[in-house]
């Protein structure tokens, strides 16, 4: 075995498997997985701690991250509050995330992909990980814009999403796009050839016109209900879309302002937790004191983990990834290992990073202990 510095041994756990909780153990050396199971033998020196029946979860991931730290990754160009935001959310319990950039000029747009790209590529070992960028819009529908701006939005064309991908030297993992957009099929295509995901975003397609997009590669709806039109009884729209088919992967924002719980609920009942991606869609204020900041010259507010507009229009959250996850247990929209699931294992699917969220011998999952009410107790 190691030196005690990198052995450790978590003993009375109820660890997260995709089948459910198992009462076991865990013996970790150098971040490596060796153990898992009951009366394992490890050195003497290895540090031991009882979690007492408290969840052993692995970090979390989270696919739509606008900012953190009081920054904006779409308008930052400082490597240095780049990482420290990273700092912030590995903080809180979350180990991966896709860097969202949002709409403005396709120039600005490059800029902040290229930022992304040299600090995911150069990410301090311990700091929450960049596992690729999500480009959100700007080929998005003007009204269903939401705290997008609203002169930077652009019909959907393949040189511009060439531009970007470019920029992306490779880490462009999602696109979020209105699928009914003229030449929309074309960039989904062309997305789609080159493994990304691509999900329908700030839309106003029909039912109809989402299914001809998944015959262009479209794969999921992002952020579910929120900028996308109602379900109505003659035309369920994207959301109906996505609710119904199998194997169509939804984000949802879990604070409980985004969305009514109880539309939260009826995508649990609708959809496999394997299907369904937790997001924060978090903004600037994620962990930092302000309480305002500017989005491309709008002003935006904080209030009750939520931040809004002048207007009153939801322009993302400032509350956590774990917050969310508590909100959504103790609001009864589902248990506490669909929870997990969507904010680990459902993710991680996406962009290719499972190992990081499977807790075996022989791999390197970052993990955390968690209360039974979810509170973060430590980060191992």
């Amino acid at each position: 075995m190691a030196n005690q510095s990198s052995s450790l041994l978590i003993r009375n756990g109820r660890l997260f498997t995709l089948k459910g909780w198992t009462e076991a153990d865990i013996a970790i050396v150098d971040g490596t997985v060796v153990g898992v199971g009951k009366e394992l033998t490890v050195a003497p020196s290895t540090r031991s701690i009882d979690a007492a029946g408290q969840y052993i979860v692995p970090r979390l991931i989270d696919l739509q991250v606008n900012g953190a730290g009081g920054m904006m990754f779409s308008l930052n160009r400082s490597t240095v509050e780049f990482r420290a935001a990273l700092e912030t959310l590995g903080a809180q319990g979350v180990q991966g995330i896709l860097v969202t950039i949002l709409s403005a000029s396709i120039e600005e747009m490059q800029d902040a992909i290229r930022i992304a790209v040299e600090v995911a590529e150069s990410v301090q070992q311990g700091a929450c990980a960049i596992l690729g960028i999500h480009i959100e819009g700007p080929f998005i529908s003007p009204e269903k814009r939401g705290g997008h701006a609203g002169g930077h939005l652009r019909s959907p064309n393949v040189e511009d999403m060439s531009k970007l991908l470019d920029a992306g030297s490779g880490w462009v993992k999602m696109v979020t796009l209105a699928p009914e957009l003229p030449a929309s099929l074309e960039v989904i295509a062309l997305c789609q050839s080159k493994g990304i995901h691509v999900s329908a975003g700030h839309t106003m397609a029909t039912c109809e016109e989402t299914e001809r997009a998944v015959r262009a590669g479209l794969s999921g709806a992002t952020h579910l209900y929120n900028a996308m039109p109602p379900l109505s009884a003659r035309d369920p729209g994207v959301a109906g879309f996505a609710l119904a088919a199998t194997g169509f992967k939804v984000g949802i924002i879990g604070d409980l302002l985004h969305v009514d719980p109880h539309l939260l609920r009826v995508a649990v009942l609708c959809k496999a937790s394997s299907d369904i991606y937790l997001v924060t869609d978090a903004v600037a204020p994620l962990g930092a004191d302000g309480v305002e900041f500017d989005l491309y010259g709008t002003r935006v507010s904080v209030r009750d983990g939520g931040c809004y507009t002048e207007t009153g229009v939801l322009a993302g959250t400032a509350t956590p990834l774990l917050g969310m996850i508590q909100k959504l247990v103790t609001s009864g929209v589902c248990s506490p290992h669909q929870a997990i699931e969507m904010a680990t294992t459902s993710p991680a699917r996406i962009v290719g990073s499972l190992d990081l969220v499977t807790i075996r011998e022989g791999l390197r999952p970052r993990l955390m202990l968690l209360s039974e009410q979810l509170d973060l107790v430590e980060l191992l």
